[in-house]
């Protein structure tokens, strides 16, 4: 048998070493990664508030990955040190992380980590908040340590990617007095810098991806007791986070939105709010709505009787609303609203006022420039665009009968809506097809330096006993023949006061009036022609000129400028069937004229 050489035997025993010391520390390499994780998390700041467990630790050598089993991230029973500001808790519990591309060695020899990637599989994720601005880890400290004592480091963390898949999170936010619940959970982070400073953290990320399905929170204080959505999403690129103890900055290249199918109650269970879908993009500056809805949980009459004063209620739904080119820097930094415009397409509306009850005698409303110029918040919106309105407009009227006046084919156009400049006025421009058949027009000018607007409205032409609908529900008339041929009234509203002039052609008027009812009837205009002689004709013959009315109404101070533009056109009416003294002198005037011309 041949001896092997004293160089071979060491060659050989060299090799069992190494071959011994690399099974040992394969065998050994998950503790001591298990150890150094433990470490470079007790090194960080964050170990003062909170510690980390987890049952198992694999690692893939070869590839550099590491997975931990069943971790549960929670706070402190005590914390090593107290940080004041930190007013919030967090727990987490994930059946999965896995750390994909680290460094091991880095880990092992100095608990640094550094890593390529985190994926975070179906954790459970507690949330548990006591102030307005929750604080849940302390910031990076500069206090000096004791001697002998190892500072602790900042939190610090880079990754390419993060994933948060399948999450469960249930929040208690003890100062909204809710709670809220989130079916499953989804996030995913490129890019992800963390920063700790002294007193600052800083964020960055190159994109966000998160979404929500199935939504649900409770709360006893704020505007809804109960909100639910079944899907939320939000999308960010280049964004960067600036955090204080007491103040927050952000800055992004882009910021998408979207919601589906939000159910939202009030508080006072009054009101259920429902929208289909919600989408807005900060880079296009735009925002969208579709099937907003919004309708009482209570009767008219149970809603009716929480007021003691007439008061106007409005329901019903909306098919789309887009708000474009929207300065969402101004709002977010500047607290101010500047919109190009806003398209409302589709209301379908219902208004409602019980005049069986008093007028409040303390409210004086301020038209609409005033109550836009009186806004806080720095505003300039530049064109709003209603589309195909149907409108409702039912009352009870003050002898507890119904009435009901509907509205439809309907558009609305508002320009200038602001309170930066007093320059230039409020102007609406309003159009719809009254009882579905009459169309009519209406433009008001709104003043934003005094108190006053103008208005401008025309109407026809029509057979003016289609206007019998109307017409009985609020008089004890009828028109039983006739043909409107065209109106147009203007004038100007000043605060107390009313004036205008009206032209009003029509033709054949024949007028039937139940004079046994004239007792609940208490309008001025079937009242003075129970007892006079109504024009029948404008012009009243061939040769005459039309009849052209001023009128003149003195404000009702508790009522707004919807009910002056109805009772200068009701005043103006009146004068045209049954001139007063003064339109009579004029338009003997204008007739005397016309006869001289002819002749």
């Amino acid at each position: 048998m041949k001896k092997w050489s004293v160089k071979r035997k060491v060659l050989v025993s060299l090799l069992g070493v190494l071959l011994t010391a690399g099974i040992l520390l394969y065998v050994n390499f998950n503790r001591l990664v298990s150890e150094a994780v433990m470490m470079s998390f007790n090194s960080s700041i964050i170990s003062d508030v909170y510690e980390l467990k987890f049952e198992k630790l694999r690692v893939n050598v070869l590839e550099g990955d590491i997975r931990v089993v069943n971790v549960v991230v929670q706070p402190r029973e005590k914390p090593l040190r107290e940080y004041p500001y930190i007013n919030s808790s967090l727990r987490l519990e994930a059946e999965r992380i896995t750390l994909i591309d680290v460094q091991l060695w880095t880990l092992v020899k100095s608990g640094g980590l550094s890593l390529r990637e985190i994926s975070i599989m179906k954790p459970s994720i507690r949330l548990d908040m006591s102030e307005q601005y929750p604080n849940l880890f302390p910031f990076s400290d500069t206090v000096a340590t004791k001697e002998g004592e190892t500072k602790k480091k900042a939190l610090s963390v880079s990754l390419t990617h993060f994933r948060l898949e399948d999450a469960v999170i249930h929040v208690t936010n003890e100062y909204r007095k809710a709670d809220s619940d989130v079916g499953r959970f989804n996030l995913t982070l490129d890019d992800f810098v963390i920063d700790q400073r002294p007193d600052t953290n800083f964020i960055t990320l190159r994109k966000i991806d998160l979404s929500i399905t199935d939504f649900r929170r409770s709360n006893k204080t704020g505007p809804f007791i109960h909100s639910s959505f079944s899907k939320f999403h939000i999308g960010m690129d280049s964004f960067r986070v600036r955090s204080t103890m007491d103040t927050l900055t952000f800055r992004m290249s882009e910021f998408t939105t979207g919601i589906a199918d939000l159910d939202l109650h009030t508080r006072d269970s009054l009101f259920h709010v429902t929208l289909g879908s919600f989408g807005s993009s900060y880079k296009n500056r735009h925002i969208n709505l579709t099937d907003l809805s919004f309708e009482p949980n209570i009767s008219k009459e149970a809603m009716q009787a929480r007021f003691e004063h007439q008061n106007v209620q409005v329901s019903g739904k909306l098919a789309r609303v887009d708000i474009k080119n929207i300065n969402f820097d101004s709002l977010i930094y500047f607290r101010s609203l500047f919109i190009d415009s806003v398209v409302i397409d589709e209301p379908k509306l219902t208004v409602f006022k019980d005049k069986t009850k008093s007028i409040d005698s303390t409210r004086t409303p301020p038209y609409l420039g005033q109550q836009i110029a009186a806004i806080k918040l720095p505003l300039r919106i530049r064109h709003v665009a209603v589309n195909n309105i149907s409108m409702v407009n039912e009352e009870r009227k003050p002898d507890s009968t119904s009435a009901k006046v509907a509205l439809e084919r309907g558009s609305v156009r508002i320009t200038n809506i602001t309170n930066l400049s007093k320059a230039a006025p409020l102007v609406l421009n309003a159009k719809a097809a009254l009882l579905g058949k009459i169309n009519f027009s209406l433009q008001l000018d709104f003043s934003y330096s005094r108190p006053q607007f103008d208005f401008l409205g025309t109407m026809g032409p029509f057979a003016l006993p289609e206007l019998n609908p109307a017409l009985q529900a609020y008089t004890p008339a009828s028109i039983t023949r006739g043909s409107g041929e065209d109106m147009k009234f203007s004038g100007k509203a000043e605060w107390t006061k009313a004036s205008g002039t009206m032209t009003f052609l029509y033709q054949d008027l024949e007028v039937d009036l139940a004079l046994k009812d004239q007792q609940k009837w208490k309008s001025a205009l079937v009242a003075f022609a129970a007892n006079t002689i109504v024009n029948t004709s404008n012009p009243g013959g061939k040769g005459l000129p039309p009849r052209v009315v001023t009128f003149h109404i003195e404000r009702d101070m508790h009522k707004g400028f919807v009910n002056i533009v109805l009772r200068s056109l009701l005043t103006g009416v009146k004068e045209s069937l049954v001139m007063s003294k003064e339109n009579r002198a004029a338009y003997n005037e204008a007739r005397k004229k016309q006869r001289k011309k002819d002749s």
